[in-house]
């Protein structure tokens, strides 16, 4: 077997991997459901990687101090993989590699009490691999997310940022179908869309030089989004 298809195989066992555990902890209950296993499991292998990592992240965010009107970014590991703070002094980067937009929308109370000036939202490149979501249901979260914003935090501007291209057909036909009701929900004013799509193809695909794993952005690539998002940071 050639190098690139051991890749590919190695790329498609953990995304089954990863899927098969992410839609368990949902159905389980979600971030509730993982504190309590922590609780009782610590350092136990019952716990995926995965998991691991989202206790490990979200728990470091109820500990941060409770900063009021900054930026935050909001999302997966798109999200959790770039230094936002360098690009935007201050900016407080809320990733999580592997988060779904069921997720976010969960621990959506952590952002809102920050009262940020703004909040960058990139969420649904897991939704389809990890719980099974259609385009429909992945939007219907993010409008659930923008509807508990506007309440509890109604001077923060949203910044609805469009799932990225991939290298799979599938993934982005998803993606398309999830930016249209994006950019539906925006209004132009307090609640505004973002195209992270156009700017990154190549062709019908991610460009390649804007990414490592067909997947995730390199460091051109952030270097790209920033200069798509920066007028909404000022």
């Amino acid at each position: 077997m050639s190098r690139g298809k051991v890749l590919v195989f190695s790329l498609v066992l953990n995304a089954v991997a990863l899927g098969a555990g992410g839609r368990a902890i949902y159905l389980r209950g979600g971030w509730e459901y993982l504190k309590d296993r922590w609780h009782g499991a610590v350092g136990s292998a019952s716990l995926s990687l995965d998991a691991m990592q989202y206790l490990q992240r979200q728990t470091l965010f109820e500990q941060m101090p409770l900063q009021k009107g900054n930026l935050v970014f909001l999302g997966d590991s798109h999200i959790a993989g770039c230094e936002w703070a360098e690009f935007f002094p201050g900016a407080l980067n809320r990733g999580i590699g592997g988060d779904t937009s069921a997720g976010v929308l969960k621990r959506i109370s952590s952002i809102t009490q920050r009262e940020p000036q703004a909040v960058f939202v990139q969420i649904g490149s897991n939704d389809l691999g990890n719980l099974g979501l259609s385009p429909d249901q992945t939007v219907a979260n993010i409008g659930s997310m923008v509807t508990e914003i506007r309440r509890s935090s109604p001077a923060t501007v949203i910044v609805l940022q469009g799932n990225l291209p991939t290298w799979s057909t599938k993934l982005n036909l998803y993606a398309r179908e999830v930016n249209r009701g994006l950019e539906a929900l925006a209004d132009g004013k307090r609640i505004v869309f973002v195209d992270l799509y156009t700017p990154f193809l190549k062709g019908t695909a991610l460009d390649r030089r804007l990414t490592y794993d067909g997947i995730h952005l390199n460091g051109e690539g952030y270097v790209r989004w920033k200069q798509l998002i920066e007028q909404f940071a000022r």
